[in-house]
């Protein structure tokens, strides 16, 4: 019989049931491990997947998601590869795999389980089941290319932060869709017409500006050699691939307060419901 896990939606602190989908992603990444060692694919933790393993040793206690970075080439050598020597219970769910998939990022999926994250409906048609993020990196011409695709993707966001209604939420409104047109448009169209031109093009012999691929996600940046070499350290007790100079990684995505833990009301997931 499935076991079906609701949180709240407001506060949600220490919950011993999210162990559960923690130990699904665990064996998850375990497959992911083990088939890159297999075939000499470099990945590493990433984002709060990462920052767990630091202070935490392993998971962040209330988090739901695992993420894991890539290289472009040995992503898409990833994705071939996995997609025939994973076991069947594992999805390797991208644009490809799966129609209804609406990321540009891939995702392994357990199946016979799911995972409805806060910006969705569980009406979706693609395949929701408790999953490990694989980003692909790329590499940038420059910082200043990425710091404006920042700046611009994230101005857009800012007004979520208030209420609906509220005289600050209008003005931003207002600004975001009116002033700010421009630029954001501008912002838009060279990310265009680098994807389709020239990033094929930028490899690590001629930048080491690495940054999650702009298509698609709010990027962030950091040096080539902040991530390589790679090396092992323990998360969950087992050994898996960091970044060699992680507290400049992390720094380049949290700030640098990132080893301080958030106040208990942010100590959040992002799942509304599990399914086990």
């Amino acid at each position: 019989m499935s076991k079906v896990i609701v949180y709240r939606e407001e506060k949600i602190e220490f919950q011993e049931d999210i162990h559960a989908a923690q130990t699904i992603m665990l064996n998850i990444l375990k497959e992911i491990h083990k088939l890159c060692v297999k075939h000499g694919i470099s990945y590493w933790l990433s984002s709060g997947t990462l920052l767990g393993c630091i202070r935490h040793q392993g998971f962040i206690p209330w988090d739901d998601d695992c993420d894991i970075g890539m290289t472009r080439p040995d992503y898409e050598k990833f994705l071939q590869i996995a997609q025939n020597e994973f076991q069947p219970d594992l999805l390797v769910q991208t644009k490809e795999t799966d129609k209804f998939h609406v990321y540009t990022y891939a995702k392994i999926r357990k199946k016979g389980t799911k995972i409805i994250e806060a910006n969705e409906t569980e009406k979706e048609l693609y395949n929701q089941g408790i999953f490990v993020d694989v980003f692909p990196f790329e590499y940038y011409p420059s910082i200043w290319f990425l710091k404006w695709m920042i700046w611009s993707m994230n101005f857009r966001a800012q007004k979520n932060k208030y209420k609906r209604g509220s005289l600050k939420r209008t003005l931003m409104t207002l600004y975001t869709n009116y002033l700010m047109v421009f630029p954001v448009e501008i912002s838009a169209i060279i990310r265009k017409i680098y994807i389709r031109y020239f990033q094929e093009r930028i490899t690590k012999k001629t930048t080491n500006v690495l940054s999650v691929s702009i298509d698609g996600c709010v990027p962030f940046f950091c040096l080539g050699k902040y991530i390589f070499p790679l090396e092992l350290a323990k998360f969950e007790g087992e050994d898996f691939f960091i970044p060699c100079q992680y507290e400049k990684y992390l720094e380049s995505i949290f700030g640098g307060n990132w080893r301080e833990l958030p106040p208990v009301e942010k100590r959040t997931g992002h799942a509304k419901k599990i399914i086990i």
